[in-house]
C-alpha cells in the first residue's frame, strides 16, 4: 500500500464471536495500572486514522517476513522499558483492524504473539472473526 499525505483510514478493532474485544481489554488494563500510558496508547491508535502516521515511530512491520501483512502500532511509555504493541492488518477500502494489544519491554515480539496475530489475520480474511469501528469517544 502506498501512503499519500492526507490519506485517511477507518480504525477498527477485532471482536471475538462472544463479543470480547482484546484491544479494549488491553486498554482497560493499562487504564487501571497506568492511566497516562493508556492515554498515550489511545492517542497513537487515533493517529492511525491518518496515513502520515503509518511509519516509525508509530508503526512497524511485525517481525518482517515471518508475519507478512501484519504491522504493529507502537506506544512508548514514559520509562524507556515500556512499549505497548497493537498488531494490525489492512483491509480494502482503507480499513485498519487492530487485532489485540500487549505490553513488552523491548525486542522482538514473542513467537506466541506473532502466531496469534497470524491466526487472527487469517480468521478475519476468511470471515471467521468480525471487527467494528472504534468509537474513541468512549475514552473521554
Amino acid at each position: 500500500m502506498v501512503f499519500i499525505e492526507g490519506m485517511t483510514f477507518t480504525v477498527n478493532w477485532l471482536l471475538h464471536n462472544n463479543g470480547d474485544c482484546p484491544v479494549l481489554d488491553h486498554l482497560e488494563s493499562l487504564g487501571s495500572s497506568n492511566p497516562s500510558f493508556q492515554a498515550s496508547a489511545i492517542d497513537v491508535l487515533k493517529k492511525l486514522r491518518e496515513g502520515k502516521y503509518h511509519k516509525m515511530p508509530y508503526t512497524k512491520s511485525l517481525e518482517g517476513k515471518i508475519a507478512k501483512g501484519i504491522l504493529e502500532g507502537r506506544v512508548m511509555g514514559r520509562s524507556s522499558n515500556q512499549l505497548a504493541r497493537y498488531p494490525f492488518i489492512y483491509l480494502p477500502n482503507r480499513q485498519v483492524v487492530l487485532l489485540y494489544g500487549f505490553t513488552k519491554k523491548e525486542g522482538k515480539a514473542p513467537p506466541k504473539f506473532v502466531e496469534k496475530a497470524k491466526l487472527y489475520k487469517e480468521l478475519i480474511e476468511n470471515g471467521g472473526l468480525k471487527y467494528e469501528e472504534i468509537d474513541f469517544t468512549i475514552f473521554q
